[in-house]
Order: structure tokens, then sequence, then C-alpha cells
């Protein structure tokens, strides 16, 4: 059974050296790198890791093992969606500033749509 996430804040920090988010302008945000990231999961910290590889304000790779199926930054603001082999989707909205991205996640189970996770 896979151990899935839903965390309602999430605290980025970066695994790569050398990567400088700076002035949060869309020409200079590259939050490009293997990332780190800890989720408050119902009051327990959670670990889980992230990758991210940017083309431009488009984003590829993964988020908790699940390949990005859409991925965009524009300025510090960022939007993932990522879908696991099941079906299940995680919707993640986040900010990139000083080196930190901060957000939240929605994961929706196929067969529950009525029901998301956030």
């Amino acid at each position: 059974m896979r151990f899935r996430v839903n965390a309602v804040f999430m605290l980025f920090a970066c695994a790569a050296s050398g990567l400088a988010l700076g002035q949060q302008t869309r020409s200079e945000t590259d939050v490009s790198g293997n990332w780190m990231m800890s989720a408050d999961l119902f009051g327990t910290t959670t670990y889980l890791r992230m990758e991210l590889k940017q083309a431009g304000d488009k984003l590829s790779g993964t988020y908790t093992g699940d390949k990005l199926t859409t991925g965009t930054v524009n300025g510090g603001a960022i939007h993932l969606l990522a879908t696991s082999d099941d079906g299940t989707t995680s919707d993640v909205n986040a900010t990139a500033k000083d080196g930190v991205i901060t957000g939240s996640a929605v994961e929706t189970d196929p067969k529950d749509k009525d029901h998301p996770l956030k």
C-alpha cells in the first residue's frame, strides 16, 4: 500500500546547492532541483521528495514520486498537478520566496472525488 501525503502546509528546503531564487521576477525565479519537503500530516511531520526541472515558465519532474502532469511558475507563484498510477491527483499551489517554497496540496482520489483531502 502506498503512503499518500495530505499536507495543509508544506515547507520545502532545497537539497541542491547553489539554487538562488533571489528577486521574484518571472525571468529570475528558478526552482529546478531536488527538494526535500516537510509536511504536516494531521499533526505529524513527514518528509518527502520533489524533483523539478524548469524550462521558462514550465515545470516537469516528480512530486512525491508521482509524475507532474502540469507544472508552471509565474514570478514566485507555483502550480503543480501530479497524478499517481492509480489516478489520484495532487494539486499544489505554492510560493517561492528567499530560497523556500511554501504552499498547500489538495489530493483527490478518483474513487471518492466528492471528498478531496487538503
